[in-house]
């Protein structure tokens, strides 16, 4: 099974619906798990793709889509899914409906599996990322525990801070594993768009050849499934938005 998580950025760059519509055309992968889909994105890459569906949810504090969304294979069947909204964590977030866990369990001629992506929030608030980690394992074990399948899932964890992806595998122990730990750096502060002063500010030093890169981009498997399989990671090198896309074979 092959597996593609990207943060989209919203369309933010000329080049993000090309690698989109390229990817999925391809049928390389069996899920592709999306940070950012806006609605007015998932519109414009739909028409004549004809070889995968899309789960999105509906985030019901806001009224409106949320921007995480799962491609899968059609020859998957969707059994079930659930969107679990991150303003649960912290109230002061509704306003920002970029932000929580979407989880699916597909089923096909292998069985059943189940797969999740996640968007975390940015900056520096690391105390809100740590209460949205403990959450989402809380969220995930349920949701085992009713599926009985096995479980992956990825996404933009916003863990730009120096400790925090040891943190955030401490936090999933020992029931879920990063098994992308080994891959390089997925974000670099020179592609970010200037929406708040962090992003002005390392737009501004980029001018002045001062970057950084970051590994925000992460997956997670079952330990069982862990166990059993013979995991790869890699980081792509398509530079199409401030997030490079990073894959897992298993």
């Amino acid at each position: 099974m092959k597996l593609l998580t990207f943060n989209c950025q919203k369309d933010y760059t000329s080049r993000v619906l090309g690698f989109i519509v390229e990817t999925l055309r391809s049928g390389t992968y069996d899920f592709i798990l999306f940070q950012e889909l806006t609605s007015n994105v998932y519109e414009k890459i739909i028409p004549g793709i004809s070889n995968y569906k899309f789960l999105r949810a509906m985030n019901m504090s806001t009224g409106s889509w949320s921007d995480l969304a799962i491609a899968y294979r059609d020859t998957f069947e969707l059994a079930d899914s659930k969107f679990f909204d991150f303003t649960i964590v912290a109230k002061e977030q509704i306003s920002r409906p970029s932000y929580g866990l979407l989880i699916g369990a597909f089923k096909s001629s292998r069985g059943m599996q189940s797969v999740g992506t996640l968007h975390m929030n940015p900056g520096l608030n690391p105390g809100l990322r740590k209460k949205e980690g403990r959450f989402v394992k809380k969220c995930l074990l349920d949701y085992m525990q009713v599926s009985g399948s096995p479980l992956v899932f990825g996404g933009d964890f916003n863990s730009g801070l120096p400790w925090e992806n040891k943190r955030n595998e401490r936090i999933f122990l020992p029931e879920f594993v990063n098994c992308a730990s080994s891959s390089g750096p997925t974000c670099d502060s020179r592609y970010v768009e200037p929406t708040n002063f962090l992003n002005k500010l390392a737009r501004a030093l980029a001018v002045i050849g001062i970057h950084f890169r970051m590994k925000v981009d992460h997956f997670y498997v079952d330990r069982a499934t862990l166990k059993q399989s013979s995991i790869t990671c890699a980081v792509l090198p398509n530079i199409v938005s401030d997030h490079r896309p990073l894959e897992i074979v298993m």
